[in-house]
């Protein structure tokens, strides 16, 4: 059957390169160009719900430093949508005792890493290292947070006859911050059976997002200001299977998944160097301590 002179195979054509497949594709593509290795179509299993989900991509690039394995790991969700506009809905960022800014979600079996890493000071270490360099700030760091989320279609009036833009729920944006969030706890759990050798691995979240992105930012004097966006930064806390961890998530469009990309290389380049740092920080200290001790220890000579 023709539909609107066109070919069973045009058909066919319009119909996949409306999924979501093809962005995967093109973002996979992306990401080896820029020198990742990518593993596409993970399956896990949800511990929760006890189904199998699939995270569309997984990126990672790697550096060995002293024996240590360095690893810098995306995980990635692709949407695609002809019909809804996503909206982000944002409010400014208060610092608040019990929150977060800039979450390290992490897994090492390296003991001094561990140790370093639960260490207070490293998390006010981490946030100057963000707020000191250009492209850990463009990664990292925000003055407005996204709090929630809105998919928005246009409607015809039946009454009116009229197009209006009414919401239209926000299943597509939930489904990626879960399936992000599941993931993530996924490669957390099966890296102590997978890694003998020594290894840090810092997962980033990333929802890319082939449409039109939007910021409906609630401002202090109750009014609403909207604009179209190619990237927000969503920081929560979240509980998954029965672990809570602060998480963050930057949502950005397909378009701009070329110039992040540039800009993250940059930032998991110092975060290695960072990492890197505080382990050798610590062999110094314990040098000098144990160089101290020993001086300390020998016997005054008194002629």
């Amino acid at each position: 059957m023709n539909v609107n002179n066109k070919t069973k195979e045009d058909n066919v054509k319009e119909a996949i390169s409306s999924t979501g497949f093809i962005v995967e594709h093109k973002a996979s593509q992306i990401l080896e160009t820029k020198g990742w290795r990518v593993i596409t179509n993970r399956y896990y299993l949800d511990d929760i719900e006890n189904k199998p989900r699939e995270i569309d991509i997984l990126g990672y690039k790697n550096a060995k430093i002293d024996n240590i394995n360095y690893f810098f790991t995306l995980l990635i969700s692709c949407k695609k949508s002809q019909t809804d506009d996503w909206v982000l809905i944002t409010k400014d960022y208060k610092e608040d005792v019990n929150s977060t800014k800039f979450p390290f979600y992490h897994w090492t079996n390296d003991r001094i890493l561990g140790k370093r890493i639960e260490e207070k000071e490293f998390l006010s270490n981490y946030a100057q290292l963000i707020q000191e360099n250009e492209a850990t700030q463009k990664i990292c760091d925000y003055e407005r947070n996204v709090f929630a989320f809105q998919q928005i279609c246009p409607v015809k009036d039946k009454k009116d006859n009229v197009v209006k833009w009414k919401n239209n729920n926000d299943k597509d944006i939930y489904n990626s911050v879960t399936t992000l969030l599941k993931a993530a706890e996924y490669e957390i759990k099966i890296l102590p059976d997978r890694k003998r050798k020594k290894s840090i691995y810092y997962f980033d979240l990333l929802s890319v997002f082939d449409g039109n992105l939007y910021e409906a930012h609630c401002c202090d004097n109750n009014e609403i200001e909207i604009k179209s966006i190619r990237e927000a930064k969503y920081v929560n806390r979240f509980i998954v299977n029965s672990k809570e961890n602060f998480y963050r998530i930057n949502f950005i469009t397909l378009e701009h998944l070329n110039e992040y990309l540039t800009i993250l290389d940059k930032y998991a380049e110092k975060l290695i160097k960072y990492l890197s740092n505080v382990r050798e920080e610590y062999f110094s200290a314990t040098f000098a301590s144990n160089r101290h001790n020993q001086l300390s220890s020998v016997p005054c000579y008194t002629p």
